[in-house]
C-alpha cells in the first residue's frame, strides 16, 4: 500500500466555461477545490456577477441558473476571441478563450 503525506490548500476558484453556436449558447460552471481526502463534491460559488465580451465589445451578462452555474444565450462564432470576467465576493478575474480551430464550433 503506497500512502502520500498530502497537505491541505486553501480553496482554489475552478472555471469550466462552454461557449458554442448551438441553442443554450454558453454556460460556466463556478466552483471551488477541497482538499485530496474529500469526496468529490465540489462546493458550488453563488452570488457571482459573471460576463462574458467578445472582441468586438459586446457584452453578455450571464445569469445564475442554479447554484454556481450562469448561463447566457450568446452564441459563439468562429474566428471570435471571448474573455470571461467574474467578480466574486473574495475578487475577481479574467480569462481569456477563443475557437482556435478555425472551424465551427
Amino acid at each position: 500500500m503506497i500512502t502520500l503525506d498530502l497537505h491541505s490548500a486553501p480553496p482554489r476558484l475552478v472555471v469550466e466555461a462552454d461557449v458554442t453556436n448551438q441553442a443554450g449558447g454558453c454556460r460556466v460552471q463556478l466552483s471551488r477545490t477541497i482538499d485530496f481526502q474529500k469526496d468529490n463534491d465540489f462546493p458550488p460559488v453563488s452570488g457571482a456577477s459573471v460576463t462574458i465580451a467578445d472582441n468586438a465589445g459586446n457584452v453578455s451578462v450571464l445569469q445564475e441558473v442554479s447554484p454556481g452555474t450562469y448561463t447566457s444565450a450568446l452564441l459563439g462564432m468562429t474566428g471570435v476571441s471571448y474573455q470571461l470576467e467574474d467578480n466574486l465576493r473574495y475578487g475577481h478575474g479574467h480569462r481569456n478563450f477563443h475557437n482556435a480551430c478555425g472551424h465551427p464550433f
